[in-house]
């Protein structure tokens, strides 16, 4: 079977969002200090995305099965911008088929039509790490850092 990305649309906004929670789910797994989402929040979230431009869906038989988006921002010390991405995530048994590479290519070509630059923050995949290393380096990210997390007491 084939996988068809495409841009993401408005009315794919609540299936979006339903892959978001099931992200947040599963990372809450290894990564226990992630808050709660608010799904409102994340609803207007994956609507700004898609408004944006920087949205995509991944679809096998017409049934979405990954999603990826980002925000175009700023750093605090830089007029420049950038696009941060805000949520990528493939569903588990669709995984293995470079699903997850075919959603950052559609967000890549995109960012490159605008001249911004990708920021993947990689923070709510712990023991995924050195998979998403490889998959980076075959797309031709660099790394700029590590993500790490104090939680209040």
């Amino acid at each position: 079977m084939t996988v068809e990305v495409r841009a993401a649309t408005p009315a794919d906004a609540s299936a979006v969002l339903a892959l978001c929670l099931r992200a947040h789910a599963e990372a809450l797994e290894t990564c226990p200090v992630l808050p709660e989402p608010d799904q409102n929040m994340v609803l207007a979230g994956v609507a700004l995305s898609i408004r944006e431009g920087f949205a995509f869906v991944a679809l096998k038989e017409g049934k979405m099965i990954g999603s990826i988006g980002g925000f175009p921002m700023q750093h605090w010390y830089s007029p420049k911008y950038f696009v941060s991405e805000g949520w990528w995530y493939v569903l588990p048994k669709h995984r293995g088929w470079r699903v997850a590479s075919m959603l950052m290519q559609a967000l890549q070509g995109r960012t490159d039509q605008c001249g911004l630059p990708v920021f993947v923050w990689g923070l709510s995949i712990p023991g995924k790490l050195r998979a998403l290393s490889r998959m980076s380096r075959r797309l031709g990210f660099t790394h700029a850092g590590l993500s790490l997390i104090h939680q209040a007491p």
